[in-house]
């Protein structure tokens, strides 16, 4: 191999330690013999900051040259928790919990032309929804004794959850849009209260139940949403959508060998009012 520029053959083994990284960037990169490696890095790293500029630049242009609106949104609907067991249980009745719930939160808008939208919002929700169950048991004890356990639960339930749908949106009639996309709630309490009695082979025993904490439940849940949007000329908007949680409410799902999926499901009207940026 030979230096750039020249006829006569070199090595790095025949070269001194200080000079060889010199000839090894002129070999690879046709360098200036004076630059260092130390120089080299140093250039490279300019050239990284160019670029990234570069993409910035780009990138907040094309953020400037989309309309952007925002405002604030508040909806209302119903909360209701599909409960699945599996297998079931004898004496299960797997009845669905439901109550009502409300929103307050904002939305961001962001116009990608030919009617395509971006639409991320952010919501502080109150779900609450009652249940009732009713379960028998029978089994048989050590001595062979016909044993029948009824257990009886009447409770309401609170949580509080701050949701972040991000929605694309495609507007097909004026002012009348479809809205898609996937909604990560984080769970930041619940509470619940209520009446449970047990019955054992006539005797019943009552416990209230009144537990702020959120044991055995998930933090976060991944829901899918689906919804119509009209925008008023006024600015103020209606929609109504429907939001289906995949994950299961509970942390630890699996009793005595039973599986039980719980999921929440979502049915609102929301309303929200434009503003210009």
């Amino acid at each position: 191999m030979a230096l750039i520029g020249s006829d006569i053959p070199i090595t790095l083994s025949n070269l001194p330690a200080a000079h060889s990284e010199r000839v090894v960037l002129r070999l690879i990169c046709n360098l200036p013999a004076e630059l260092t490696l130390s120089s080299f890095l140093k250039r490279l790293n300019m050239m990284r900051n160019v670029a990234l500029t570069g993409i910035l630049t780009l990138f907040l242009s094309v953020t400037a040259s989309a309309q952007l609106t925002y405002g604030p949104m508040l909806g209302l609907g119903a909360n209701v928790i599909s409960v699945n067991a599996n297998p079931e249980p004898a004496g299960f009745d797997a009845e669905n919990s439901s109550g009502f719930g409300f929103f307050v939160g904002g939305f961001a808008a962001y116009d990608l032309g030919d009617g395509l939208f971006a639409r991320p919002e952010l919501h502080l929700a109150i779900r609450r929804f009652s249940d009732k169950e009713d379960i028998t048991e029978t089994d048989t004890d050590f001595f062979g004794n016909t044993v029948q356990t009824r257990i009886e639960s009447d409770f309401t339930s609170r949580d509080t959850f701050l949701e972040i749908p991000l929605l694309m949106g495609y507007e097909f009639s004026e002012g009348l849009s479809v809205l898609a996309g996937p909604s990560v709630g984080l769970l930041l309490g619940s509470r619940m209260k209520g009446e449970q009695t047990i019955t054992i082979d006539g005797d019943s025993y009552t416990d209230s139940i009144d537990d702020s904490g959120t044991t055995g439940r998930r933090g976060a849940e991944l829901g899918l949403a689906l919804g119509l949007h009209y925008e008023l000329p006024m600015g103020l908007s209606v929609g109504v959508r429907y939001t289906r949680a995949l994950t299961n409410i509970l942390e630890n799902n699996e009793f005595g060998g039973i599986k039980t999926r719980q999921n929440y499901n979502l049915i609102r009207v929301n309303f929200s009012y434009l503003l210009d940026l």
